[in-house]
């Protein structure tokens, strides 16, 4: 795979972590959805992926 392949894989994959993010805080704020220990791990997670690409790429 070439720099160029995975820089494109890792931004597609940021863009979908910040989406699911989006719809997760969506749902959660509307009352659509109750945060339990898993759910805010499974954010937590996301939430640390998200910073590892985003400062990686210069984002932040």
């Amino acid at each position: 795979m070439s720099i160029y392949e995975e820089m494109r894989t890792e931004l597609k994959a940021l863009l979908a972590l910040v989406r699911e993010s989006e719809q997760y805080i969506a749902a959660v704020t509307h009352g659509d959805l109750v945060p339990d220990q898993a759910s805010h791990r499974k954010h937590e997670q996301r939430a640390a992926r998200i910073d590892d690409l985003s400062r990686r790429y210069g984002l932040l």
